[in-house]
């Protein structure tokens, strides 16, 4: 006869049994997203390298904006859905060591956007360099 648990006279098998379901439902959930994920064609990369260059001609509010978009579709092309905001808030794996970065940048395209803003241009110039760069590392 197997031991049975103090708790509710359930058998321990069953609540090791439980115990590893729930531990390879929690494996696979992570591996799936971490090796399964859809890939960026290099189709899809050229298309972005091509955007961020078409940009480079225009204003730094205007690289900001559009690097925002483009950073949205590449996050779209991962499968994350919403406004880039409930996309930055699933926290991308790939976006681990720049997220905080990314965050700030983007509030600085809502700043733009949305308000009137009092940025200067060399601190304009220099957030839109950053996150041209941030986005050219993820492709």
């Amino acid at each position: 006869m197997l031991p049975i648990s103090p708790r509710n006279n359930m058998p321990s098998w069953i609540i090791i049994f439980l115990c590893f379901l729930l531990f390879c439902i929690i494996l696979v959930a992570f591996f799936w997203r971490l090796f399964f994920v859809k890939w960026i064609s290099q189709e899809k990369k050229e298309f972005f390298r091509n955007e961020i260059l078409r940009l480079q001609e225009k204003s730094s509010v205007e690289c900001i904006i559009g690097y925002d978009k483009i950073l949205a579709l590449i996050l779209a092309e991962y499968w994350y859905g919403g406004t880039l905001a409930e996309k930055l808030k699933k926290k991308p794996i790939f976006l681990q060591g720049n997220i905080e970065r990314i965050w700030f940048l983007h509030k600085i395209r809502n700043k733009i956007v949305h308000e009137v803003h009092t940025i200067n241009s060399h601190q304009l110039l220099r957030y839109s360099e950053e996150y041209k760069n941030i986005i050219l590392s993820l492709l």
